[in-house]
C-alpha cells in the first residue's frame, strides 16, 4: 500500500486565501450596499439616517440640559428626568412619522 504525502500549507498560502477571502467579502458587501440603494430609490425612501437629523441633536442636547440642570439643583428632583424622557419619546415619534412617510 502506498502512503502519499500530503503538503502542508505555508503561511503564505494562509494569507493568500486570507486576501482572496477578504476580496470577495468586500466585493459582496458592495453589491448588497448597491441593492440596498437602489431598492430605497425606488421606493422613494430618502430618509436621513437618524445621527444626522436636526430632532436628533436637539433630543440630545436638551437631555444633556435637563439632566444637567436637576443635577446642579435648578430643577426640582423629577423634571430633569421627565424632560429628558420626553424628548425622546418626541425623537421617536417624529423618526417613526419620518419613516411612514
Amino acid at each position: 500500500m502506498a502512503t502519499t504525502k500530503k503538503k502542508r500549507l505555508g503561511i503564505k498560502d494562509y494569507w493568500k486565501i486570507l486576501r482572496f477571502g477578504m476580496k470577495i467579502r468586500g466585493k459582496l458587501k458592495k453589491r448588497r450596499k448597491e441593492k440596498e440603494e437602489k431598492e430605497a430609490k425606488e421606493m422613494g425612501n430618502d430618509v436621513k439616517a437618524g445621527i444626522k437629523t436636526t430632532e436628533f441633536w436637539i433630543s440630545i442636547i436638551g437631555g444633556a440640559v435637563a439632566l444637567w440642570a436637576q443635577i446642579q439643583d435648578k430643577v426640582s428632583e423629577p423634571w430633569g428626568l421627565v424632560v429628558a424622557t420626553v424628548l425622546g419619546a418626541v425623537y421617536t415619534i417624529s423618526r417613526a412619522i419620518t419613516k411612514k412617510q
